[in-house]
């Protein structure tokens, strides 16, 4: 049944016990069910495998799907805006409450593709227990910004989502206890990291470098790394080696383990429940005691910041059988990034999820694992279990963790850095200077360029006493250039670099 918005802030009813109140939006909304677990097709929004798969893995199961078919009009004068909890023109959505055994979640994608996770609000404090259940709702506000009406040639654009020129809804529903994980609070990432994201040391040679399947390097399987050089490569955020590096061609794999006779390797961390320190003692600690290993490393995002601590800049740990000789830093949050604070986590996975789906990037694979790590830290922001995510804390600018590191504890180290300030062209260009740019991430970050999750400049100056790095040794890839934080190691130029940088083809 399609449900007419006045533009107006009273509530209507698009479905039962579901209640939108879209102030300063006329046209359309209507509900359909949300589709049975295990069903595959996209359903009604054409929604990709990798969405579905990933939501499915995280145990969020749709139960409504409202689409809305509307335009901006003036709020009627008097009415009292509807604002979201960052100050920006909101709509409301109530939904049943459905007990304490399940939490609510809504993701929203607007017209031209911007994805946002919002979570319910607080439910006041009372001196008597506010019942839960049958009658009782949850409220959610959500960023009602519409954008102008993309034309018609960019109805096909596809990325996670589909539905472009509409809004919508997606209500999800997970249980507040996994069947595997248990209960959803702030051992949760720990537990899902341990099951999903492993950590593991393996090889990472042209042939097997984008495979999931990759043995582990073992006790006995360490010795041929130490005959020389050797190339280690950190993933980011929510990545894996395997994913986070795929966009590398396989002719610079291959050149690059040539130049290294083979002494390639990477290493798979946990980036949520555990810090960056706690990433390098591991990898110390499986080195035996008998070999030096001399390493240059290619970082990704915060696997720098592990990188550092490889490299002896953290105050009170100087790794012993292990010199870092080189480090390309790669979007790395040097300096942290704003998106870490707590009051952020959401904008950061607002973030990437649009990135996603704005510009997708490679196999559906390495969409569906950002998206896995993502649902994670979203149902964990849902139960209030912020303190179980010291892997992303880590990153915050004013943090602990950035303030103990010292750059002058490894001048030994020569160091490189490849940043970006977003500004897409073409078809994204308009996207973003409507939505994400004005909405989102000025609102962050202010006026200071970035690659949509990390200021550039952050990239170069860290530590206290940092010496400034040589220009030669920046790869700085420029507004027109469109490159986003997940997008560098697609791209001819980082592939030129690298094998200057580290192999000296200049």
């Amino acid at each position: 049944m399609m449900v007419p918005l006045d533009g107006t802030s009273r509530p209507v009813e698009v479905a039962p016990g579901y209640r939108l109140a879209a102030q300063g939006l006329r046209g359309w909304a209507w509900a359909r069910e949300g589709r049975q677990p295990g069903t595959r097709g996209g359903g009604a929004e054409r929604a990709t495998p990798a969405l579905e798969d990933a939501l499915r893995a995280g145990g969020l199961h749709e139960v409504k799907l409202i689409e809305l078919d509307v335009q901006g009009v003036p709020p009627l004068p008097g009415e009292r805006p509807l604002r979201t909890p960052a100050g920006q023109d909101g709509l409301v959505l109530e939904v049943p409450d459905l007990g304490d055994t399940v939490e609510h979640v809504v993701l929203a994608v607007d017209e031209q593709g911007v994805v946002t996770w919002n979570l319910a609000e607080p439910r006041p404090s009372r001196p008597v227990a506010v019942p839960r259940g049958p009658g009782a709702t949850k409220r959610f506000v959500i960023r009602r910004h519409t954008p102008p009406r993309p034309p018609a040639a960019e109805g096909a654009r596809r990325g996670l989502v589909g539905l472009v020129g509409r809004k919508l809804l997606k209500v999800l529903v997970y249980p507040t206890t996994d069947r595997l994980l248990g209960p959803v609070g702030e051992r949760f990432a720990g537990a899902w990291e341990a099951r999903h994201r492993p950590y593991l040391v393996r090889s990472f040679g042209p042939d097997h470098y984008r495979r999931t399947d990759a043995p582990p390097i073992g006790a006995n399987g360490w010795r041929p790394f130490g005959g020389g050089p050797a190339l280690l490569f950190l993933h980011g955020t929510f990545s894996t080696s395997h994913g986070g590096f795929s966009g590398l061609p396989e002719a610079t794999m291959a050149e690059l383990a040539a130049a290294y006779a083979g002494r390639v390797l990477a290493f798979d961390h946990c980036t949520l429940s555990q810090d960056p320190e706690r990433n390098a003692r591991w990898l110390l600690d499986r080195i035996p005691d008998d070999l030096e290993l001399e390493l240059d490393v290619i970082c990704h995002s915060r696997g720098g910041l592990v990188a550092r601590v490889l490299a002896g800049e953290l105050v009170g740990l100087r790794p012993e059988r292990l010199r870092v000789r080189r480090v390309v830093f790669v979007g790395t949050p040097n300096a942290g990034t704003a998106l870490a604070d707590p009051d952020h986590l959401i904008d950061l996975l607002d973030r990437v999820t649009s990135i996603l789906n704005l510009a997708p990037l490679g196999a559906y694979l390495v969409a569906q694992e950002t998206l896995e790590a993502v649902i994670t830290v979203i149902k964990m922001l849902g139960s209030g279990a912020v303190g179980g995510l010291p892997g992303l804390t880590a990153m915050r600018p004013a943090g602990a963790f950035l303030r103990r590191l010292d750059r002058r504890a490894a001048i030994d180290a020569d160091h490189y850095a490849i940043t970006a300030d977003f500004e897409p062209t073409g078809s994204l260009a308009a996207l973003v200077r409507t939505t994400i740019a004005d909405q989102v991430m000025d609102r962050i970050f202010g006026a200071a360029a970035n690659d949509l999750v990390v200021p550039t400049l952050g990239v170069l100056p860290y530590g206290r006493q940092a010496p400034p790095m040589p220009e030669q040794r920046i790869l700085r890839f420029a507004p027109g250039q469109g490159i986003s934080h997940s997008h560098y190691f697609a791209e001819p130029d980082t592939s030129r670099k690298l094998a200057a940088w580290l192999m000296g083809t200049d």
